[in-house]
């Protein structure tokens, strides 16, 4: 399933992030390093790469025992889709129902999901790092992966602590 799905090798460059740093070249070349930086600013706020690119697709699994979690880079109708593809494979091959409180789509940016214990979520924040060259680069999409604190004191309590 995930070699079907997968398409491309990366998303394509956005084009209003081009269009900056062409006029950002223009600017270094002119030695107008203020206005080189001001766009600079421009182009950190904005992502580098389509983030809805239709012709770049990745889907990311992992399973432990009967545990598993699918990651999905493309649209809530492909996701939905693929559920209900799975959803069938298991009635049907290994007579097997998904349970319906544990199954979920979510956006991860806003939700997290529940995995091994563990909740899993894409940070909002944003920080810079340096590159090999020394350029200021963005870094996004970190992953969270926290415990589930109200879950773990919901058990201690009920264990008497």
């Amino acid at each position: 399933m995930k070699s079907k799905f997968d398409r491309g090798r990366e998303a394509r460059v956005n084009p209003e992030y081009k269009r900056l740093d062409n006029l950002r070249q223009k600017a270094l070349k002119n030695e107008d390093q203020l206005e080189a930086n001001k766009i600079l600013k421009k182009m950190q706020k904005i992502r580098a790469r389509l983030p809805n690119d239709p012709g770049f697709r990745r889907m990311y699994y992992v399973r432990y025992a009967d545990d598993w979690i699918i990651a999905i880079r493309g649209t809530r109708t492909e996701t939905i889709e693929i559920l209900k593809s799975i959803r069938e494979y298991l009635k049907k091959s290994l007579k097997l129902d998904l349970s319906l409180e544990k199954t979920l789509v979510t956006k991860p940016r806003s939700e997290s999901a529940l995995f091994l214990g563990t909740q899993i979520k894409i940070s909002q924040h944003i920080y810079y790092h340096r590159g090999k060259n020394g350029q200021r680069l963005r870094a996004v999409s970190q992953l969270i992966m926290t415990a589930p604190l109200d879950r773990i004191y919901k058990k201690l309590e009920s264990a008497g602590f």
